[in-house]
């Protein structure tokens, strides 16, 4: 994660890239959730390569700044069950099963 959060990319404003949550209780085996997080300039190719998914759209690169909301909206995930975390997880991001 330090990796993550140092990363400056060479244009703030255009750029976009994969990130890999894992999340999961201590009844459950972790869970993998991915992001595609993208500014406005870099949308057309960020999806030409990534057909079919959510997308999260930001001004600026800036992965400190972009884990802060992720861990907000993962944390603001309420429900009775695990499956139904699982499901308001789903609404912003792809879940593949651990």
């Amino acid at each position: 994660m330090d990796d993550f959060i140092s990363f400056v990319p060479p244009d703030v404003t255009v750029h976009y890239g994969w990130i890999v949550l894992v999340i999961g209780t201590d009844e459950t085996d972790p869970e993998y959730f991915q992001c595609l997080v993208s500014t406005p300039l870099a949308l057309e190719e960020a999806l030409c390569r990534s057909k079919d998914c959510l997308v999260h759209i930001v001004e600026r690169y800036e992965p400190a700044n972009i884990l802060s909301t992720l861990i907000a909206r993962v944390e603001n995930s309420k429900g009775n069950t695990w499956i139904e975390i699982v499901d308001q997880l789903r609404t912003f991001m792809r879940w593949e099963r651990g």
